[in-house]
């Protein structure tokens, strides 16, 4: 379960891979909001939780912003700079 603002890259990646639920907002504007859904939104986590099944998280398209692999996309970008 995240609560992440609507235009973070995090939004796509938690959706389309199946790995949680997500409560997003639109900045302060949406404090309100995120305290009026908060309840909603974790009472549809739990169930999420309780019939959650790792293998149907596309690993493939989550492990593209793993540690490791945005890593690697830096070392090589800087390495274009440095060399």
């Amino acid at each position: 379960f995240a609560v992440l603002h609507k235009q973070s890259t995090a939004v796509a990646v938690i959706k389309d891979s199946n790995a949680g639920n997500i409560l997003t907002y639109d900045g302060e504007k949406d404090l309100d909001l995120i305290e009026a859904n908060f309840e909603f939104s974790i009472t549809n986590f739990l169930n999420f939780y309780k019939t959650f099944n790792p293998n149907n998280v596309n690993k493939e398209l989550f492990s593209e912003y793993s540690a490791f692999a945005i890593t690697k996309k830096l070392s090589v970008l800087l390495d274009k700079v440095v060399c």
